[in-house]
């Protein structure tokens, strides 16, 4: 993605350089990926309709899942280009800054959730209070780090831009509070 991204950004594509270049470089990985497991594995003679009829079972039962992710990550990342729309390149960089440690500090947040699965997986068959009982010990941990966390950025915002930014940044803070 990021040599897509930095291609893009060298030929002169402007607001939608990423998304083209994310989309290009899931492309490329999914060809490559193919081909890679083609060439190794070989064509192999297996009888694939039991695992399809499982395989689209599985997604049926997925659709509700994957349209609320499509609805997240739209609306997600949907700030930044509504308000290139609205705004200089100057103004959006700006916004950019706090939103990239904003964007950090959520993959963080998901890989907590994934640490937290084989919790939940094995708090499951209990029922729905060992469930409860596995979210609340997970927030006696996490949410006062998360407000101290929150905290702290909002904080020191003016001198933690320019210091991963560099100077110039420090406007972009207010967005952090």
């Amino acid at each position: 993605n990021l040599l897509f991204a930095v291609g893009a950004a060298l030929i002169g594509w402007d607001a939608w350089a990423y998304a083209v270049a994310k989309l290009l470089a899931d492309v490329a990985t999914a060809v490559g990926l193919s081909l890679w497991a083609w060439r190794h594995a070989g064509r192999q003679e297996i009888d694939l309709r039991p695992a399809l009829r499982d395989f689209l079972g599985v997604l049926r039962a997925c659709v509700p899942i994957g349209i609320s992710k499509l609805i997240h990550g739209l609306g997600y990342a949907s700030d930044l280009f509504v308000l290139s729309l609205l705004v200089s390149t100057s103004v959006v960089g700006l916004y950019s800054a706090p939103f990239r440690i904003f964007s950090f500090i959520a993959g963080i947040n998901a890989i907590y959730g994934v640490v937290l699965l084989p919790h939940f997986a094995r708090a499951a068959p209990e029922g729905p209070q060992a469930l409860r009982s596995v979210l609340l010990d997970s927030l006696k941990f996490a949410m006062p780090v998360a407000i101290l966390g929150a905290g702290v950025g909002a904080l020191l915002g003016p001198t933690l831009l320019p210091l991963v930014f560099g100077n110039g940044f420090e406007s972009g803070a207010t967005s952090m509070a």
